[in-house]
C-alpha cells in the first residue's frame, strides 16, 4: 500500500479497508483546504460598481468555482470513508459518534460553502448585467442625444454670412 504522502489529497483506496488513522488523516487534509477555502470566499470582498472590476471579480471567482468542483471528490471520498468505516461496525461508541459528527460538520461546512459561492457568483451575474445594461442605455441616450442635435442642425438654414455660420455651428 502506498504511503498517505504518495496518494494524492484526501483520496482513500476504497479496495482496501479503510482504517481510522487513513480516514483522520484524510478527513484532516480535507477541512484545512476547506477553511481556506472559505478564508479565500470571506477575502472576496463586495461586489464593485465599476463594469470592468466586476468582470474581473467574476472571472476570479469562476476559477474559484472550478477549485470547488475539483475538490468535490476528495469531500464525497472522506463522507465515503466515513460510512464505510461505520457500517463495518469495529469501532467503539465513542469513535462511531466521533465519526458521525465529523461527517456532519464536514457535509454542512461543505454546503455551506457551495450555496455561499454559488450566491456570491449569482450576485456577480446580475451586477454585471445591470452595469452593462446602465452602459447601453447611456451609449443609446447619447446616439438619441446626437440624433436630435444632427436633425436640429440640418433644419437650421446656414448663413446668410460668416459670422451667423460660426454662430451656428456654436
Amino acid at each position: 500500500m502506498e504511503g498517505m504522502d504518495d496518494r494524492p489529497f484526501g483520496k482513500l483506496e476504497m479496495e482496501q479497508r479503510v482504517d481510522l488513522e487513513s480516514y483522520q488523516s484524510s478527513l484532516e487534509q480535507v477541512l484545512t483546504w476547506l477553511l481556506s477555502a472559505e478564508d479565500v470566499l470571506q477575502c472576496q470582498g463586495q461586489i464593485s460598481y465599476n463594469v470592468e472590476e466586476v468582470k474581473e471579480q467574476f472571472h476570479s471567482h469562476e476559477d474559484f468555482m472550478m477549485e470547488l468542483t475539483s475538490h468535490q471528490g476528495s469531500v464525497g471520498g472522506v463522507l465515503q470513508a466515513g460510512s464505510q468505516l461505520l457500517s463495518i461496525g469495529k469501532l467503539s461508541d465513542d469513535e462511531e459518534n466521533e465519526i458521525q459528527e465529523q461527517m456532519n460538520l464536514l457535509n454542512s461546512r461543505w454546503e455551506s460553502l457551495r450555496l455561499a459561492s454559488m450566491e456570491k457568483q449569482s450576485n456577480l451575474h446580475k451586477t454585471l448585467m445591470n452595469l452593462q445594461n446602465q452602459q447601453l442605455q447611456q451609449l443609446s441616450d447619447w446616439l438619441s442625444q446626437t440624433e436630435a442635435r444632427t436633425r436640429r442642425m440640418e433644419a437650421e438654414i446656414l448663413g446668410p454670412d460668416l459670422e451667423d455660420i460660426k454662430r451656428q455651428i456654436e
